[in-house]
C-alpha cells in the first residue's frame, strides 16, 4: 500500500504531461493542482536536502509550473497570475472546483456513514488523528485531504461558486444551479463542520444579492479584519466571550474545542510579543514550555503560527498576499470588476476567516489568490493604455504646444500605432472633421 502511495506522487508529473497535452492551458492547471490535492496521500513526501519537500502540496504545483512554463514560453511569477488572469479562465477555476467538489461527494458520503478509511484502505496509512474526526455521534470524512475540516472548506467554496453561477446562468439553467448548490450545501451539513456552515450562510447572502461593488466591499472589509487581527486580539477587541457562548448554545463540543484554541492562543500570543518584529524563527522556539521541557502549546489558527515563528514580517508577507489583491481591486476603478471576479474575492476572504481559527494554506487557495492578482495587473495594463492613447490623441489634436503639455508621445510610430487617422496630423488626409468630432466624443 506505502508503495502505491510512493507510485502516485511519482507519477503525478506523468499526468500532468498527459493533462496539458489534452486539456486547455486554465483547465490543465485547475486539474493539475486540486486534483492533485483531492487524489493524492497525504502525510507523505520526500524530504532531499536543501531542497524543499515532495509530497502533494509541491509536486502538483511544480508540475504546472513547468508545464505551463514550456506551452507559454515566458516564466510568470506566480502560475495563477498568468493562466488565470482573464474572466474566461477565473470561470474554468471556479467550474473546476464545482465538479471536482461534486464528484467528491459520493466518497465523501461513503465515509460519512462508514468512517474514514478511503486513505488506509488504498494508500495503507491513515494521517492524522481519527479521533478528531468524531463528532456528533458520526463522523467528518477525510477521503484524501487529511483532515475533515480541510474537506468542509473546499465544499463550502464550491456551494458558494454554484450560487454564484446560479445567479449569472439564464433562466433555463437556474434550476440546474439550484440542484448543484443545494446537494453541496446537503453535503456540507452532513460533514458536521460548524465553521464552514457559517462560512456559507454568512457569504450566501452577498454572492447571491450584493451587486458586484458591494460584494468587493465586503470582502474588502474581512480582509481588513484578518490583516489586522493579532492587534485586534492583543487590544482585547475580539468579541471571544460571545463567541464561547454561541459554541456552548450549538453543543458542548463545540464550546471545548474553541475553548482549547482560546487557552493556547493566549500564551502563544504573549509569547510571539516579546519578539514582535521578526519572531522566534523555526524548531519549534515560538511554543511554551513546561519546567520539564514539554510542549504545552497547541497551534490552531494560523495567525498565531505565522506571527509567532516570523513576527509581523512573515504575517504581513503571508496574510498580505492573499488580502492584497480583493484591497488592491477594490481601490481601482470598481466600475469594471466583473461578477466572476468579486465571486473569487468572497471565496477568498471565506479561506482568510477559517486560516484564524484553523490552519491550512492549501495550494488552490494560492491559485485563487493568483488569479485576483493577474486580474488586477490586467486592469491596470489596460488602464495605462488607455492613459497612453488619449495623451496622444490631445496632442495631435492640440499641435500648439499641447502635446508636450500633456505628455504625449513624439513617436510616429507610437502614434500610428494609437490611432492611424491622427498619425497624418491635423491637415493629413485621414484627418477630418469627422474623426475630430468621434475622438473629442471618446475622451
Amino acid at each position: 500500500m506505502i508503495a502505491f502511495a510512493w507510485f502516485m506522487l511519482m507519477i503525478w508529473p506523468v499526468v500532468g504531461i498527459v493533462l496539458f497535452n489534452k486539456l486547455s492551458l486554465p483547465l490543465a492547471c485547475c486539474v493539475t493542482v486540486i486534483g492533485g490535492y483531492l487524489i493524492l496521500p497525504q502525510g507523505l513526501g520526500l524530504d532531499l536536502p536543501i531542497l524543499p519537500e515532495l509530497n502533494k502540496s509541491s509536486i502538483p504545483a511544480l508540475t504546472a509550473l513547468v508545464l505551463a512554463t514550456l506551452k507559454i514560453l515566458q516564466l510568470p511569477f506566480l502560475l495563477a497570475r498568468r493562466v488565470f488572469a482573464t474572466p474566461e479562465a477565473q470561470r474554468v477555476l471556479l467550474l473546476t472546483l464545482i465538479i471536482s467538489a461534486l464528484v467528491y461527494t459520493l466518497p465523501a458520503l461513503w465515509e460519512i456513514r462508514l468512517s474514514p478509511q478511503l486513505h488506509r484502505q488504498i494508500y495503507g496509512y491513515f494521517t492524522g488523528s481519527f479521533f478528531q474526526q468524531l463528532r456528533a455521534g458520526g463522523f467528518r470524512p477525510v477521503v484524501f485531504v487529511g483532515h475533515g475540516l480541510g474537506l468542509s472548506i473546499f465544499l463550502s467554496f464550491a456551494v458558494l461558486a454554484a450560487a454564484g453561477f446560479y445567479r449569472t446562468a439564464d433562466m433555463r439553467a437556474k434550476a440546474k444551479w439550484v440542484m448543484v448548490t443545494c446537494w453541496l450545501f446537503i453535503v456540507l451539513v452532513l460533514t458536521k463542520s460548524l465553521g464552514a456552515v457559517i462560512i456559507v450562510v454568512v457569504l450566501l447572502p452577498a454572492v447571491l444579492f450584493f451587486s458586484p461593488r458591494t460584494q468587493l466591499l465586503t470582502a474588502t472589509c474581512i480582509s481588513g479584519l484578518v490583516l489586522t487581527y493579532p492587534l485586534l486580539r492583543a487590544a482585547d477587541l475580539v468579541p471571544v466571550d460571545r463567541a464561547m457562548a454561541f459554541a456552548e448554545s450549538v453543543s458542548a463540543d463545540r464550546a471545548r474545542s474553541l475553548q482549547v484554541r482560546l487557552d493556547n492562543e493566549e500564551p502563544l500570543l504573549e509569547r510571539a510579543r516579546q519578539r514582535p518584529v521578526f519572531g522566534w524563527g523555526g524548531y519549534s522556539r515560538n511554543r511554551v514550555f513546561d519546567a520539564q521541557g514539554r510542549n504545552r502549546s497547541i497551534t490552531d489558527g494560523s495567525w498565531v503560527l505565522e506571527i509567532g515563528t516570523g513576527g509581523w514580517i512573515r504575517y504581513l508577507a503571508v496574510f498580505g498576499l492573499l488580502c492584497w489583491p480583493i484591497i488592491g481591486l477594490f481601490l481601482s476603478k470598481r466600475d469594471r470588476i466583473d461578477p466572476t471576479c468579486t465571486l473569487l474575492a468572497l471565496l477568498l476572504c471565506g479561506k482568510l476567516v477559517d486560516l484564524i481559527p484553523n490552519s491550512g494554506m492549501v495550494p488552490y487557495v494560492r491559485q485563487m489568490a493568483g488569479a485576483l492578482v493577474g486580474r488586477l495587473e490586467i486592469k491596470l495594463a489596460d488602464l495605462k493604455r488607455e492613459g497612453a492613447s488619449q495623451q496622444v490623441l490631445i496632442g495631435r489634436a492640440n499641435p500648439l504646444g499641447y502635446a508636450r503639455r500633456f505628455g504625449a508621445s513624439s513617436d510616429p510610430e507610437a502614434t500610428e500605432a494609437a490611432d492611424p487617422a491622427l498619425a497624418a496630423g491635423p491637415s493629413g488626409p485621414q484627418y477630418t472633421r469627422a474623426t475630430h468630432k468621434r475622438h473629442v466624443r471618446k475622451k
